[in-house]
């Protein structure tokens, strides 16, 4: 009859916010920043891949000037966390390949 009155179709996602919140609450400190990092990154990726086209690049570039490269013996030093945030550049780019334009100019046509 009315609506807004009838029960959502997907009750698991309240219930699986509140679980996740609840375990971030309870938990040690350790733990939480374990549960806490992949919530933050899915937001941070979201904010990435909603925005402008060149939302990446700004955070690509603060995040090579800003974050060392992680304690894994992978080469001299290490993967750096910006390689993540290329990616996403990549995968932003891809989803707007529709609205990528050659400017048709004269220093454009050389």
């Amino acid at each position: 009859m009315i609506e807004a009155l009838t029960r959502p179709r997907w009750p698991w996602i309240p219930v699986t916010l509140g679980v996740y919140s609840a375990l971030i609450a309870v938990l040690p400190d350790a733990w939480r920043l374990a549960l806490f990092a992949p919530l933050a990154l899915s937001a941070i990726a979201w904010w990435i891949l909603i925005g402008p086209p060149d939302r990446w690049l700004l955070a690509f570039l603060c995040a090579a000037a800003l974050l060392p490269p992680l304690p894994i013996a992978l080469g001299d030093s290490g993967p750096h966390p910006s390689i993540v945030l290329a990616a996403l550049g990549l995968l932003a780019g891809l989803i707007r390949l529709r609205d990528w334009r050659v400017p048709v100019s004269g220093l454009a046509a050389r």
